[in-house]
C-alpha cells in the first residue's frame, strides 16, 4: 500500500518486503532499502510490520476529511476546478469515505491511498502525512452523486438498514 511513499525522517526509503514461513505462512513488513542491502549495521531503522504502519495510515486518511484544513485545501482546489459542486455535496463525500471503503477491493483502497498520499515519514514518535491536495479534489470527484462512489455509498447504506 505504501510502495514509494514510506520513508525514514533521514530520507531513507521503506520498501515493502515479506517471508514466507514453512508452515506456509507469510509476513509483510517494510525494511529500510540500506538494511536490504548492506544488512543490519547499515541502519538504524528496523523492519516495521506492514499491517500496523499500513492501519496507522488508513486511520489517517479517514480522519483527515474530518480537519477543517483539509476540507478548506479540497474546497479551494474544486473551486479552481470550476466544478459545479456545493459546499454540502463535498463535506457529504468527503465523509462518507468510511462507508464506502469496507466496499472497495483491496487493489482500490490502494490506488486511493496512492493518489491521497505524497509521503509517509516514520518519526521517533509516530508517522507524518504529506498529502495531495489534487488527490482529494480527486477522490471527491469520484463521490458525487452518479457515480460509482455514489452507488457505493448506497450499497452501504441498504445494507446497513437491512442488518
Amino acid at each position: 500500500m505504501l510502495l514509494g511513499v514510506f520513508f525514514t525522517d533521514n530520507g531513507e526509503r521503506f520498501p515493502p518486503a515479506f517471508t514466507r514461513k514453512a508452515n506456509d505462512a507469510m509476513y509483510r513488513y517494510y525494511m529500510p532499502i540500506r538494511k536490504a542491502r548492506f544488512g543490519a549495521r547499515a541502519t538504524h531503522a528496523g523492519r516495521l510490520p506492514a499491517e500496523a504502519i499500513e492501519q496507522l495510515v488508513l486511520a489517517q486518511v479517514h480522519a483527515a476529511p474530518q480537519t477543517p484544513e483539509v476540507v478548506q485545501a479540497v474546497c479551494d482546489r474544486v473551486a479552481v476546478e470550476t466544478r459545479k459542486v456545493t459546499e454540502p455535496e463535498l463535506m457529504l463525500a468527503l465523509r462518507q469515505l468510511g462507508n464506502v471503503w469496507e466496499q472497495l477491493l483491496p487493489v482500490e483502497g490502494q490506488r486511493i491511498v496512492q493518489s491521497l498520499v505524497e509521503r509517509v515519514t516514520l518519526l521517533d514518535n509516530g508517522i507524518e502525512i504529506s498529502w495531495r491536495e489534487a488527490g482529494w479534489s480527486q477522490l471527491v470527484g469520484e463521490l458525487l452523486p452518479d457515480t460509482i462512489g455514489a452507488e457505493l455509498r448506497e450499497l452501504a447504506a441498504t445494507g446497513e438498514a437491512l442488518a
